[in-house]
């Protein structure tokens, strides 16, 4: 039996255009930019890559690079402090090769935390710790005619854990580019998994009113 991986680029792609889009603003635009005002609503959508360290019970750890999104939703407490729901997503899917043909298997791994986000001075670097609910589930789909001894989606829940640190520019008075450098640990109540920690490097779009 033969596991073939697809490459799970979207996401990276997203990130590479952002982040390019960042660095061409932070060398042309003025030294004058929008000034940081948070003192309500934030809604931000991240797209990144990340590696998935997956420490399975009774052999070694695992590591697999992948694509990655986030979402989130907060409130200013006042203008430096943010508190709010944060979403952590990794993907990979893989073709486990049979004499019969490809069976289509989607891992996904996932946490959302409650977090609070920290800009010391109210400029534009930013840190981030949250816990929360984690989520990890296995998804296996053989094709029509193909004999396969599992199939259907297995889901377990846990803990999850966050802490973060990045960069946003203020583009315009609500909304801002800005990049997040983050570690996700999550422990899984599965009798396969010990933990996951997924390393990840995103760009991140926020919008604030």
């Amino acid at each position: 039996m033969r596991v073939v991986r697809r490459a799970e680029a979207t996401a990276s792609a997203l990130a590479i255009v952002v982040l390019t889009a960042l660095a061409g603003l932070a060398v042309t635009t003025p030294a004058r930019a929008e000034p940081h005002v948070r003192d309500g609503l934030c809604l931000g959508v991240g797209f990144g890559s990340g590696s998935a360290t997956i420490n399975w019970k009774g052999s070694n750890s695992q590591s697999e690079w992948s694509g990655t999104v986030a979402a989130r939703a907060g409130w200013a407490v006042s203008q430096p402090v943010m508190l709010g729901l944060e979403f952590r997503g990794w993907s990979k899917d893989y073709d486990i090769a049979t004499l019969q043909g490809d069976v289509p298997v989607k891992f996904r791994l996932s946490g959302t935390t409650a977090a609070v986000t920290y800009f010391p001075g109210n400029e534009g670097f930013l840190l981030k710790g949250g816990l929360g609910v984690a989520i990890a589930s296995v998804e296996v789909t053989p094709p029509a005619g193909v004999d396969y001894p599992v199939s259907g989606t297995s889901t377990k829940t846990g803990f999850a854990a966050l802490v973060a640190m990045g960069y946003e520019f203020r583009v315009s008075r609500t909304f801002a580019l800005g990049a997040e450098l983050d570690t996700q640990y999550l422990k899984l109540d599965s009798s396969e998994i010990r933990s996951v920690f997924i390393y990840g490097l995103a760009a991140e779009l926020n919008w604030y009113w």
